[in-house]
């Protein structure tokens, strides 16, 4: 019986020891890991990571990281020889619960059975002089003040982070009297343990803010991302942003306001293929009301195709340099490094033949239809001669057409020319004139204008439509199927 006690206490022990010695191992991982997030995500520029303070335990650590972003352009506006201004900062406080087997509840409210590497929960803590100006702007916001998020480490490195902003009703008195509901905001996201792959999700349900002078409301904001480094250290993926509903009423000046959009889509999307890459852009609208006019729905489709890798990358290099630069330069000397590193880059950026097409460009109103596409095509056989502006121009291949309902290319016409009119009144140019007399005045002007373009066969009206085609080729303008020159443009 003693034998058999006196193994289970040397089992105890053992056991005992390998726990503390596996605790002390996955504490040291989780330090190195925290300390290589903070190095590569400083990489990015505009915002910087700095460890204040790391308490290493058995079982748990705790850490402080200062958050400084920076306004890289604010030399640009503060003068040469400035340094940027810190746009935000604060520190970031952090509770480290070490694997291999944290026996508590993870952050979604699971119990977290699956080994892991740590569980990081994140607070914010903001400085006093950021405190007093949101104090000013916001009032007081507990939500806000103890948003957390949540980190799970897995043993290899990769992970999830989860954020919560949780949902509010304030009202804010500062000029003047706004009344906010905020409905929350879940955000997640995944990440690998070399931080080149990042997968994720955000959904915020609505914001209303009702004020004096009117009332905003939104609702059904959510967004996805799949990103990844792929070639040449570019971050290619997919992307998507939707929002179902923006309404905004109110007066401005006494005169009241209204608009509201629904059903607002957006993708975006990159591949490598080889030595090049291609990035497709897709936006999408369900309904546009401002007034009494309506849109919608309307879609673009744009797509960049075979933009040479290398050449990318060198150019978000150069960007990257030139953001370094802008505290000691003024905008005329950035401006100017900016088109010698465009011109350096440009050859090789073309080397491969580029296309760039409007697919499909397409909006339905209450005044009619508009359709068009276009597509530019870049011969780059003789890229390392393309510096020259007219080689370029000799490169270039591109096409474009459009359809547009009578009644609506009327009402942009009039729309624009009563915006000159209103302006020439205000100037003292033009006599001034009442609301009849100038849709009288732009509905003439524009039939006049409209019937010449006709004549001139720039444009060409079929069945309630006005219609146009455009070729280029080699210094050489098609419009509407008959050779066009330049001087014929400028008369």
């Amino acid at each position: 019986m003693k034998k058999v006690f006196s193994v289970v206490i040397v089992l105890l022990f053992l056991a005992a020891a390998l726990f503390a010695g596996s605790t002390f191992w996955f504490g040291m991982q989780t330090q190195q890991q925290y300390l290589h997030i903070l190095e590569q995500t400083s990489q990015l520029g505009y915002i910087h990571l700095t460890n204040e303070s790391y308490d290493r335990g058995l079982l748990n650590s705790k850490a402080r990281t200062a958050v400084k972003i920076r306004d890289l352009g604010g030399g640009l506006s503060t003068g040469a020889g400035k340094e940027p201004e810190d746009v935000v900062g604060f520190t970031m406080i952090h509770d480290i619960r070490h694997g291999p087997l944290p026996l508590w509840e993870s952050p979604d409210g699971k119990r977290q059975l699956k080994p892991v590497l740590a569980i990081i929960e994140t607070r914010i803590e903001l400085s006093p002089e950021t405190q007093a100006e949101l104090k000013k702007t916001f009032g007081e916001l507990p939500e806000i003040a103890s948003m957390k998020n949540y980190t799970t480490l897995s043993i290899g490195g990769d992970g999830e982070t989860l954020l919560d902003i949780p949902a509010f009703h304030q009202t804010v008195e500062k000029d003047k009297k706004v009344t906010v509901e905020w409905k929350g905001l879940t955000a997640n996201m995944a990440f690998t343990a070399d931080l080149k792959k990042f997968t994720g999700s955000l959904n915020a349900p609505g914001l209303k803010a009702v004020g004096d002078d009117g009332e905003l409301e939104i609702n059904g904001l959510a967004c996805t991302f799949d990103s990844y480094e792929g070639i040449k250290g570019l971050f290619l993926g997919d992307a998507s942003f939707n929002l179902a509903r923006l309404e905004f009423a109110g007066k401005t000046t006494g005169e009241e306001k209204q608009f509201s959009m629904n059903g607002l889509k957006m993708k975006t999307s990159s591949q490598a293929l080889t030595d090049t890459v291609n990035y497709s852009v897709t936006a999408g609208i369900d309904r546009v009301m401002t007034k009494d006019t309506l849109y919608g729905p309307g879609v673009c489709e744009l797509e960049f195709r075979k933009l040479d890798a290398a050449s990318l990358a060198k150019l978000q290099q150069a960007f990257q340099e030139l953001q370094a630069q802008f505290p000691q330069r003024s905008v005329e000397e950035i401006n100017q490094m900016m088109v010698a590193k465009y011109a350096e880059i440009l050859p090789g950026l073309i080397k491969n033949s580029p296309e760039i097409e409007v697919a499909r460009l397409s909006l339905k109103t209450s005044d009619g239809d508009f359709v068009g596409k276009a597509k530019i095509v870049i011969d780059g056989t003789n890229a390392a001669a393309m510096i020259n502006p007219l080689f370029l121009l000799s490169a270039v291949t591109a096409h474009a057409e459009f359809t547009i309902a009578d009644l609506l290319l009327q009402r942009i016409h009039e729309s624009s020319r009563r915006k000159e009119i209103t302006a020439a009144v205000e100037q003292g140019t033009q006599e001034p004139l009442n609301d009849e007399e100038i849709k009288a005045l732009t509905t003439s002007e524009c039939k006049k204008r409209l019937a010449a373009l006709v004549a001139q066969n720039i444009l060409i009206y079929e069945d309630g439509h006005y219609k146009a085609s455009a070729d280029y080729q080699q210094g050489r303008i098609e419009l509407n199927g008959r050779p066009l020159t330049l001087q014929d443009l400028l008369k």
